[in-house]
């Protein structure tokens, strides 16, 4: 097998060893069976307890739809603006912000969730934003079939080791890998119609360096 010449060949003398640098892809498509939709909620208010309330509302609120999710954790920052009187800084209120990213079945469900923002609104100060709907692959699958791409780039580098050794006569070996995952994207739509089912392609590449003498 020829060397490619994007190869880069560092020759360290006296020793004559030789590091080659490469870069090796491995890639699997899985078909998504999950529908993820995400949401940020924001609220505002003069009293830090009240702001509390209304995110803790809107959390009570998204508990009772019994939907698998991830998020809820709150983030609150006062909120200060200049004043040109005594020159300094005043307390103007709290803003809060939660997120939440749901893992449905079925795309129908994403009604509910809409349903009970639109009504917490009407009784709360919040505003709320679906950040994306999608297909995805559930979370747990997407690591483990990410890391078998891991183990057989590993083992596609020390046959390249092999190969390169013959080229060469002579011995060489993995010395390192670093490994870089790209994660899918999904399709995302803010719009009535539900995105497409398309299949989601994971890829794992690998910067490699090996060492013949």
């Amino acid at each position: 097998m020829p060397l490619k010449t994007l190869l880069v060949l560092l020759i360290t003398l006296p020793l004559f060893a030789v590091q080659i640098r490469d870069r090796l892809e491995v890639e699997e498509v899985l078909k998504p069976t999950l529908y993820e939709v995400a949401l940020k909620v924001e609220s505002f208010a003069k009293d830090e307890w009240v702001l509390l309330n209304t995110l803790t509302a809107v959390d009570n609120g998204v508990k009772t739809l019994s939907l698998p999710y991830e998020g809820g954790y709150f983030w609150i920052k006062p909120v200060k603006v200049p004043d040109r009187i005594t020159q300094t800084y005043r307390l103007e209120g709290f803003k809060g912000v939660v997120r939440y990213t749901f893992f449905l079945k079925n795309p129908k469900d994403s009604k509910r969730i809409f349903e009970l923002f639109k009504n917490i609104s009407e009784n709360y100060p919040i505003t709320y934003t679906v950040q994306w709907e999608r297909w995805a692959v559930p979370p747990k699958v997407y690591k483990r079939e990410t890391e078998k791409l891991k183990e057989e780039l590993l083992i596609k580098a020390k046959r390249r080791a092999e190969i390169y050794g013959k080229e060469l006569g002579k011995n060489c070996s993995l010395r390192s890998i670093t490994f870089s995952t790209i994660t899918p994207g999904g399709v995302y739509k803010n719009s009535v119609v539900s995105p497409k089912r398309e299949k989601v392609r994971i890829k794992v590449s690998a910067d490699v360096v090996f060492s013949c003498n």
